[in-house]
């Protein structure tokens, strides 16, 4: 009640809630033992890279058929760890881009994403980043801006564009401006 600092805004995860599916994780992770669990309803059988901690929700960064994935781990169920079958090999690919990837979204093929911002806002995206790997392209004569952003998947752009409507356009590429405004139509019944 006396502290000068308060935090607002944002939910955590109850990490404790989950203290026994992280140590088991970290266990297969430090063992390099595949595991198998049931997740969306499908079984899945993986390699367990790393847990990683991403806007308060915890995730397991994991190999399955040779692709990186993250799986929340408060959906994963029925954990085993498979200690009868071989260790697996860490690959550097893999180790490198869980390392220097700033969201739970790898990828090797990112796609830019060009957005223009009006004045009103603009002073919000200058002070920080607030869309992945932004950058400042150009400041406009009337104080809005044109920035970069890139993406692995649409659903690291598309939910900040609509949280900042009508502040925030997307310029380019072409496919997912228009598929942005089929699904504003969609949603005003226009």
């Amino acid at each position: 009640a006396n502290s000068a600092y308060a935090s607002k805004g944002y939910f955590f995860e109850d990490a404790a809630a989950l203290q026994p599916m992280l140590r088991l994780l970290e266990t297969a992770i430090d063992a390099r033992n595949c595991i198998s669990f049931t997740y969306k309803g499908h079984l899945r059988q993986v390699e367990p890279y790393k847990l990683v901690h991403h806007h308060n929700c915890w995730y397991l960064a994991a190999v399955n058929d040779g692709m990186l994935k993250t799986y929340r781990i408060g959906r994963i169920e029925g954990i085993q760890i498979h200690t009868n079958l071989p260790s697996f090999r860490l690959d550097p690919q893999v180790v490198q881009l869980v390392k220097t990837e700033e969201s739970i979204w790898f990828g090797t093929d990112k796609e830019e994403v060009i957005l223009k911002v009006d004045p009103q806002v603009a002073s919000h995206f200058r002070s920080r980043k607030l869309l992945p790997e932004q950058e400042i392209v150009k400041d406009l004569d009337n104080g809005g801006l044109i920035i970069s952003s890139r993406m692995t998947n649409s659903l690291q752009i598309v939910p900040l564009v609509r949280y900042w409507i009508p502040h925030l356009h997307i310029v380019s590429p072409e496919n997912l401006k228009s598929e942005f405004e089929v699904e504003l139509r969609a949603y005003l019944g226009v």
